[in-house]
């Protein structure tokens, strides 16, 4: 046996940074599905920081906006700042310094 040495191929992807209403917008028309969740809106995937403990509704100062996108796990959350991965039929997402480390422009 022989060992060898290998090196992943590149692969070309499609990315859009999620930055908020304006680019939610443009996402929506990219990637059918996608629901905006407007600052402190009740939604499903709201953390629990972002509700009143007392009452249970949600504090609209600290309850953001965000996107809802379908990803391989289901349903996630896409906050502002975050990036939408389209690699063929699948999507992800991930946070700024993690896409930075992992992609570049082509």
């Amino acid at each position: 046996m022989t060992v060898k040495t290998f090196r992943k191929k590149p692969v070309d992807v499609e990315a859009v940074k999620f930055t908020g209403w304006s680019s939610a917008v443009e996402i929506q028309t990219w990637l059918p599905g996608t629901l905006f969740v407007p600052r402190g809106y009740e939604h499903h995937l709201r953390y629990k920081r972002e509700y009143d403990r007392s009452n249970g509704n949600v504090y609209p100062e600290i309850a953001p906006s965000f996107l809802v996108i379908a990803s391989a796990a289901g349903p996630a959350r896409v906050d502002e700042g975050d990036w939408i991965i389209k690699d063929g039929e699948i999507v992800s997402f991930c946070n700024t310094s993690t896409f930075t480390q992992t992609y570049e422009a082509v």
